[in-house]
């Protein structure tokens, strides 16, 4: 029973062809590499860590905000998570937190309300 379900991932992946596979790999990883780089960069605005610590922390906050997808734009998991994981790393809470609001505005509000201005407009009646 359970092989059926095998062969229909299988059949499923088998749409694609080995080339669109590669960019879209190379386009997640890319996505995830500025993240953490963004995500490095803002907390080291606020207290030195290692590259390592800072990988740590994010892998595993976005792991967990990916098991929890129950808020709209991931906000509050990835602050409540972002805070766990780094205080288990040696970084201050407030440290963490505001890395992950900058995070936050610099990734999804910021471009939302510049978005704002292309939304066209009805007109008059």
């Amino acid at each position: 029973m359970e092989h059926r379900y095998f062969k229909e991932f299988f059949a499923a992946i088998g749409v694609f062809q080995p080339r669109d596979l590669m960019i879209s790999f190379v386009l997640s990883v890319s996505f995830y590499g500025v993240l953490f780089a963004q995500m490095y960069l803002l907390v080291n605005a606020f207290e030195i860590i290692g590259p390592t610590v800072a990988f740590l922390g994010f892998a595993a906050m976005m792991f967990s905000k990916s098991l929890l997808p129950i808020s709209l734009g991931d906000l509050g998991i990835r602050e409540a998570t972002s805070v766990y994981f780094f205080s288990l790393c040696g970084v201050a809470e407030s440290t963490s937190l505001s890395a992950a609001l900058l995070l936050f505005a610099i990734n999804i509000l910021l471009p939302s309300l510049v978005g704002l201005l292309f939304i066209p407009r009805l007109p008059a009646q």
